[in-house]
């Protein structure tokens, strides 16, 4: 899966080195990005999601599946997330770089996340990406807006 890309930066996995670019992240392959889910990726990932989506520390915590102090500990001692963690994030990321695709922008992108959308219920999307069956109801929303089917 590709995602967005501007910024480079590169991260030591074990027995495979992943390229992470932002606003999303583009991964030569998927081994690649499994293997850094298994690894644990870097608290400072979770961090830069939570910017380009102007989330909150407690939203960013509840995306990933703890709490907001875990979160503010983990920040504090550079710790990587655990596999469960990253995989929930990397969800997450997969979801926002659809979004950019379909609508065009960054910003678009974000934007249409955090607003209620009719075909959810008037509920916001971000709210979702929480469980696999929401993300997966979210992208379907989203493969239905680009490919131009109505609900």
């Amino acid at each position: 899966m590709t995602l967005s890309a501007t910024k480079t930066k590169t991260i030591a996995g074990p027995k495979a080195v992943t390229t992470i670019k932002y606003p999303g992240t583009e991964i030569a392959n998927k081994d690649q990005m499994h293997a850094l889910i298994k690894h644990g990726m870097p608290i400072r990932i979770a961090d830069k999601l939570k910017s380009l989506l102007s989330l909150g520390d407690s939203s960013l915590a509840e995306i990933l599946g703890i709490t907001s102090k875990t979160l503010q500990r983990k920040r504090k001692a550079r710790t990587t997330l655990t596999p469960v963690e990253s995989d929930r994030l990397y969800r997450v990321q997969a979801i926002f770089a659809l979004a950019i695709k379909v609508l065009g922008t960054p910003q678009d992108a974000k934007e249409w996340l955090s607003t209620p959308q009719i075909d959810i219920g008037d509920r916001v999307p971000l709210e979702f990406l929480t469980t696999s069956a929401g993300a997966s109801l979210v992208e379907e929303v989203l493969n239905r807006m680009e490919y131009g089917v109505l609900a």
